[in-house]
């Protein structure tokens, strides 16, 4: 087994047992949360490897907004089975959100933060029958960047066990339509969730679904990229999509979840600008938003 093989095998056995746990702990605690519950507003779709897991932290130190249980809930992705009182045992009680607008005084929501909902084909539609006056929030880091950390995210979690030029020419096999369908197997559904590398950065298409079914003031797009340089800017633009206070100027600054990796290779660096090239000029054109996201070297 060569190196690589041997780290990435050690990583699968020790990440599997701690999410088991940290799973089995999770419906222990929902089993007792039942009864009436508030329900979320707002929901960060993604994109996975965008920096959420920051966002999401900033709106939970907002006094208007009751953070769930936990930060992934995948209602409606993977869970989309499970019974509506279950899903909502993850959010506040209807007393504690009133407790918390008697100490602010000011309306509270909540939120679902599930990355995996922007490139799910099904979660638009779900979220919107659920929801309809939803608060949609996507975060949209540089296409070839996203990619390339979600490789790494892969295989630090032990899920990837092939080298990078290999995992990415192995994606079209690997999923097939990944924008349409993702098949009835375990192994197809894990295949789309976790090896959807080019597939996620695609935003342009992942977009249209949403679009398609909410307003266009229920649509907030944030670039990482300006969310990292200037975070209180794009905070007051959350606040005003949202109708609530402005956050907090002491807010916490530091990155979450941020992932450390080598650099692509030249020609890999050049291989994935150009893959995603047209998904990025598309997107560009359809938000009628420049991001400033660079031809991509690594």
């Amino acid at each position: 087994m060569d190196t690589h093989s041997e780290k990435t095998l050690h990583r699968r056995i020790l990440y599997r047992p701690r999410s088991f746990i940290a799973t089995a702990r999770l419906e222990a605690l929902l089993a007792i949360r039942r009864g009436d519950r508030l329900s979320p507003k707002i929901f960060i779709v993604g994109a996975q490897k965008a920096g959420t897991t920051s966002l999401f932290r900033d709106l939970a130190n907002h006094p208007q907004i009751i953070a769930p249980v936990a930060k992934e809930v995948h209602q409606f992705d993977r869970h989309q089975m499970r019974p509506t009182e279950n899903y909502l045992a993850h959010f506040p009680s209807l007393q504690d959100a009133k407790d918390r607008m008697r100490q602010v005084g000011a309306p509270v929501m909540t939120m679902d933060c599930t990355p995996y909902y922007l490139m799910h084909p099904d979660a638009a539609a779900r979220i919107s029958a659920f929801c309809p006056d939803a608060k949609i929030i996507m975060m949209l880091r540089d296409p070839c960047a996203r990619a390339w950390s979600h490789y790494w995210h892969e295989v630090a979690r032990g899920f990837e066990t092939l080298e990078p030029e290999a995992a990415f020419a192995a994606e079209p096999d690997r999923i097939v339509k990944p924008h349409d369908r993702i098949g009835p197997g375990r192994q197809e559904r894990f295949a789309h969730q976790h090896y959807s590398y080019c597939a996620r950065s695609e935003y342009d298409v992942q977009i249209s679904r949403w679009q398609a079914l909410f307003r266009h003031d229920q649509l907030l797009y944030i670039a990482t990229e300006r969310y990292q340089s200037d975070p209180t800017a794009e905070r007051d633009r959350i606040a005003a999509f949202l109708d609530i206070e402005p956050f907090a100027r002491t807010q916490d600054q530091s990155k979450l979840n941020e992932g450390r990796y080598p650099a692509p290779a030249p020609a890999l660096a050049t291989w994935l600008d150009q893959r995603l090239h047209r998904s990025r000029e598309r997107t560009h054109a359809m938000l009628g938003l420049d991001f400033a996201w660079p031809t991509w070297h690594g």
